[in-house]
């Protein structure tokens, strides 16, 4: 978790390829996809039909689901402008947007609950009421749980690290496996 913390300019950039590939997919579905002219499917290259007001690339990404895409990357390319990737400023800038995204969804959360909650009856609305409390009350167990194998795992990598050259523990990755795991050193 530690490393990951470390390289949280990973999640935009990936969500930028994996847009990146997405619209070149459609593009090359676009260009030797089957289209349908006059009741008829035909296969071969999709084609813009002249003066429609879109250029070929709106056109080969199925025009308002291409400009969806480049709105999203055009999006984040403005949010991270000026940036380089690894740099402080550049983790807290997508900490930021990462938070807003937290924020919103909560509030779909809450505004859905709010609207089922005023379907339900009273009864189900106290058992809901009790299903969410005992969620709540799980949760904490299990972030106590995180935090505490957490702390033992640097326990064990500080006392492992003592034993090690700088080129073994090198190998072993710190205690950070080759996943990134905190706990890959405890199956030694």
């Amino acid at each position: 978790m530690k490393r990951f913390v470390q390289h949280k300019w990973v999640i935009p950039v990936a969500a930028l390829v994996l847009v990146l590939v997405l619209a070149l997919g459609a593009v090359a579905f676009a260009a030797t996809g089957t289209t349908v002219t006059g009741g008829t499917a035909t296969t071969g290259p999709a084609v813009a039909s002249p003066g429609s007001g879109q250029d070929a690339q709106a056109a080969a990404l199925g025009g308002r689901a291409g400009g969806v895409l480049r709105g999203l990357v055009d999006k984040l390319k403005a949010e991270f402008k000026g940036l380089k990737p690894g740099t402080q400023e550049f983790r807290d800038k997508a900490k930021e947007l990462m938070d807003q995204r937290r924020a919103k969804a909560q509030e779909r959360r809450d505004s859905t609950l709010k609207l089922v909650r005023e379907k339900m009856t009273s009864t189900e609305q106290q058992q809901l009421d009790k299903l969410l409390e005992q969620a709540k009350t799980q949760r904490d167990v299990l972030q106590k749980a995180r935090d505490d194998l957490g702390a033992t795992s640097k326990q064990i990598r500080d006392l492992i690290d003592k034993y090690l050259t700088p080129a073994e523990a090198r190998t072993m990755g710190n205690g950070q496996g080759a996943g990134g795991s905190v706990t890959s050193t405890t199956t030694l």
